[in-house]
């Protein structure tokens, strides 16, 4: 009996103790346990609020994300409140009605100082079974990542605008580039959010500076007639100083500047941050780029510095062509014959054959930035394909004597040349639906060299189905006769047409391009055509009205 009772005690004992431990660990572990460690630990703004009376419970993540001290404080508050757009508070009741629930909601929501972060919201709509109804939600912070997604787009447009600008000074006729110049201001005032964009370019023989180009963004007043001829001073030559060496110039705030030039200077212009780009020319500063802040204050990063000193060299080369096209040009009226061909080739060489080369290495270092964007390498391509036909064209004008101390004349069917240049070009003339007319009589030979004459004809076809077909008029008529003295083959269209007045004494020079936009041509073209019929003792003679076509007519003398 005494062992008995002496068993029984220890199985009451030991039932006692289970409960003991079951007991202590529902307290430890129990839902009030777990509810305040969620509270405690997890990222994201837990909340539930009640339908008309607003928050009635937050967790500690969700106080701290909107900048409270402490929950009760938070819930006093109108949750409207919380919101930047009430317009988006609404929207979301509206939706929670209609759809019980919101999944990822991009908002973007208030904290208590005012400031505004991103964040993703999850909503339910809880209706219980005494017909009270609750939301239920969470709110995850995205503001870093929406930083990081801006940061992205905006590094994608700044290279966007760049591609666009190397683009556009790819190949640029001189009588192009005051239109180039400000429509590229103009897009990095817009990309960079600037108030003031402008070029200034240095006269070192005067000791000045100049702005030549300038844009400015609505409602901010331009500078660039007070710009003019601006002596370069001691005080401005030591301000500049950083531009000598090729390093950019950066005035944050120029109120912090001390009293005096420049600050005064400055304050005239109304500007608040200042940035500058050198231009440089080898060693030599040739200019800046100028971005003023009239509005605002203005930080730059190291890929905006990077993408402005890019821009700056682009432009410089732009300059340099033109300087050396200035150049050339009044060489050219006092040369002769052959030293016109040296000086045109001199000039195709710094037009055509440096720009591309200045390009591929701009685009180049883009691709470095974003490797898998196709576009670039197509552009790459692009630039690739331009700098072989200008190689192309380089070794056709300089071997011109000697083809022409190897070439001799011959009889050539005209009929059988010009069908010959058509079979060639059928795929394009039916691409483009023209309506092509030839009328040459199979009877008509000239004495001409094949090569040359199937190439002027080839020149002249091409040409009409460029320029000379629009959206109302696509005829194309070549055709030929003969009278006693010469025999004529005549190329017509009846499209742009060129306005002779304005080019009729530049019309066979080199880089000459007279419809910007519509063909992004060498310019040298009807060039090396005149020099070829000529070399043939023939002759080229054009008529033309701006919108009414044009009329080149070969003239080939009868022996």
């Amino acid at each position: 009996m005494l062992l008995t009772a002496i068993l029984l005690l220890l199985v009451i004992s030991l039932i006692g103790y289970v409960f003991f431990l079951r007991n202590r660990l529902t307290k430890e572990q129990g839902p009030d346990s777990i509810l305040e460690s969620i509270n405690r630990n997890i990222n994201e703004g837990l909340y539930r609020s009640l339908e008309g009376s607003g928050l009635i419970y937050v967790n500690q993540e969700f106080v701290k994300m909107f900048g409270y001290d402490e929950s009760d404080d938070l819930l006093k508050v109108e949750t409207i409140s919380l919101f930047n757009d009430p317009a988006e508070f609404n929207l979301l009741g509206e939706d929670l009605l209609k759809n019980t629930s919101v999944t990822n909601r991009q908002i973007q929501f208030r904290r208590k100082d005012g400031s505004l972060f991103w964040g993703y919201l999850n909503c339910r709509r809880v209706k219980c079974k005494n017909d009270v109804v609750y939301y239920d939600g969470a709110i995850r912070d995205i503001s870093e990542q929406k930083e990081a997604e801006k940061q992205v787009d905006y590094q994608r447009r700044m290279q966007k605008a760049l591609i666009a600008i190397s683009s556009r000074y790819m190949i640029l006729a001189p009588d192009e580039v005051d239109e180039a110049f400000y429509t590229s201001l103009k897009e990095l005032g817009i990309l960079f959010e600037v108030d003031r964009v402008y070029f200034f370019e240095y006269n070192w023989d005067e000791s000045t500076c100049s702005n030549t180009h300038e844009w400015c963004r609505d409602g901010i007043t331009p500078v660039i007639d007070e710009s003019q001829n601006v002596p370069l001073t001691e005080e401005f030559k030591t301000l500049l100083s950083c531009h000598f060496e090729g390093k950019p110039l950066f005035i944050p705030e120029v109120e912090s500047m001390p009293a005096g030039f420049p600050k005064e200077v400055f304050q005239q212009q109304e500007i608040q941050s200042l940035l500058s780009v050198p231009m440089m020319d080898g060693d030599t500063c040739v200019g800046f780029v100028g971005f003023d802040n009239v509005t605002s204050h203005r930080n730059y990063t190291e890929n905006e510095f990077t993408m402005l000193k890019l821009f700056a060299n682009m432009s410089t080369n732009v300059l340099r062509r033109i300087k050396n096209h200035k150049e050339l040009t009044n060489l050219l009226r006092s040369s002769t014959e052959q030293n016109n061909r040296l000086k045109d080739f001199s000039y195709i060489t710094s037009h055509n054959f440096r720009a591309p080369v200045a390009n591929m290495t701009g685009i180049i270092q883009l691709l470095k930035m974003d490797i898998g964007d196709s576009e670039y390498v197509e552009l790459l391509s692009r630039s690739t394909s331009k700098l072989n036909e200008t190689l192309q064209n380089i070794n056709r004008l300089l071997n011109f004597e000697n083809d022409l101390s190897m070439l001799k004349k011959e009889p050539c069917n005209l009929s059988r040349i010009v069908s010959k240049v058509v079979e060639t070009n059928l795929r394009v003339i039916k691409e483009r639906t023209i309506d092509l007319s030839v009328d040459v009589p199979d009877r008509l030979t000239v004495q001409a060299f094949p090569s040359y004459l199937e190439n002027v004809v080839h020149n002249l076809l091409t040409n009409a189905i460029k320029y000379g077909t629009t959206e109302n008029s696509n005829r194309i008529e070549i055709r030929a006769s003969k009278t006693k003295d010469q025999i004529a083959l005549i190329v017509q269209d009846y499209g742009l047409g060129i306005c002779l007045s304005r080019h009729g004494d530049k019309l066979f020079q080199v880089g000459t391009r007279f419809h910007s936009g519509v063909d992004e041509g060498q310019g040298i073209g009807l060039f090396i055509t005149k020099y070829q019929i000529e070399a043939m003792e023939a002759s080229i003679s054009v008529e033309s009205k701006e919108n009414q076509g044009s009329t080149f007519t070969i003239s080939f003398p009868l022996d």
